[in-house]
């Protein structure tokens, strides 16, 4: 591709997808965290919208930049099973009442702090609000709820309160 070309959208997908594969490299996570692929029989799902500073006029003005997207976004097949890897903690489950739709948030323990790791987008939900989940519990299903523009899970790690933000690059919860 020469200089006056631009990457098409799949490209870009897929070199979004390539950064977030691979080994788990200490940093963003909490040493007691093991990182995982929160979505069940999908092992190299797309990064759609990464962690950051964005384009997307619907993401909020946060961190001193006019929208920033909280999450990664991941994109697999509608009605994909979607598993904790963030706990053991308890779950509480949102039902459509904020742009996030669907969504279930695990609030977690960990010997730096407390994160509540947001499960966003559901089509369904598995999970009582309040219940105890362990690593691999089913929390939904993958679906477009809330303000999406197709199927896929917004993960999202929250540190200290379950806000937009308090949100931390969430990259280093993840194995895809």
């Amino acid at each position: 591709m020469d200089g006056s070309q631009q990457p098409d959208y799949a490209d870009t997908v897929l070199s979004w997808a390539a950064r977030y594969r691979g080994p788990f490299v200490a940093g963003g996570a909490p040493t007691s965290v093991q990182p995982g692929n929160p979505l069940e029989g999908c092992d190299h799902p797309p990064v759609t919208q990464p962690f950051g500073p964005t384009d997307v006029a619907g993401e909020p003005a946060l961190f001193g930049f006019p929208h920033f997207h909280t999450g990664i976004d991941l994109a697999c097949p509608y009605g994909t099973p979607v598993r904790d890897i963030g706990g053991p903690g308890v779950a509480r489950v949102q039902l459509g009442s904020t742009g996030f739709g669907n969504n279930v948030v695990v609030k977690v323990a960990t010997p730096s702090g407390i994160y509540y790791v947001r499960y966003a987008h559901l089509a369904a939900i598995a999970v009582a609000d309040g219940a105890e989940v362990a690593i691999g519990d089913l929390l939904g299903w993958e679906g477009w709820t809330g303000c999406s523009t197709g199927a896929h899970l917004h993960f999202e790690t929250d540190l200290g309160q379950a806000s937009v933000t308090a949100a931390q690059d969430p990259s280093r919860w993840l194995t895809l």
